[in-house]
């Protein structure tokens, strides 16, 4: 089921990107500090990168790879980056979902997940995520939450 947002769902990434072609020569603004390479191809400023908290990072890097791959669907934390939803630390790696004729990889910072029917989406402003409801049966299935013991709990 697809899912068009009422109301803007989507958070705004944080910086100003900037694609290859932007800037001229962007090796050598790299060089003199000027620029960090979120993403290949995509660039910001040194003084708003470093400014940034750990999990702003990664939304900006999820927003590298919306500007670099349109076509993307967002899931995982990515999807939660997006919707405003508490990611812990700076997880790198944007994760994206593909058919299931697509390989399952990781590579250049963009891991894809491997899916024979597309979960409930959510559109806004030209990003696809996936729905709260469609994160929790992801995060369950990939094992990423465990279940913990009380501190001093045995097995029986």
């Amino acid at each position: 089921m697809l899912l068009r947002a009422i109301r803007p769902a989507i958070s705004p990434c944080a910086v100003t990107l900037l694609r290859r072609a932007d800037v001229p020569h962007p090796e050598r603004a790299i060089a003199r500090g000027e620029l960090v390479r979120v993403r290949p191809g995509v660039f910001t400023p040194t003084v708003t990168w470093t400014a940034l908290r750990p999990w702003e990072r990664y939304l900006v890097r999820v927003h590298a790879v919306a500007l670099t791959h349109p076509d993307a669907v967002f899931c995982h934390e990515s999807a939660a980056a997006l919707l405003g939803m508490p990611v812990i630390g700076d997880p790198v790696t944007v994760h994206v979902l593909v058919p299931a004729s697509h390989a399952a990889r990781e590579s250049g910072g963009i891991r894809t997940h491997r899916v024979t029917t597309m979960p409930d989406l959510i559109i806004d402003g030209g990003l696809i995520v996936t729905t709260p409801a469609s994160r929790g049966i992801e995060t369950t299935r990939s094992g990423w939450l465990r279940p913990m013991r009380p501190s001093g709990a045995t097995r029986r």
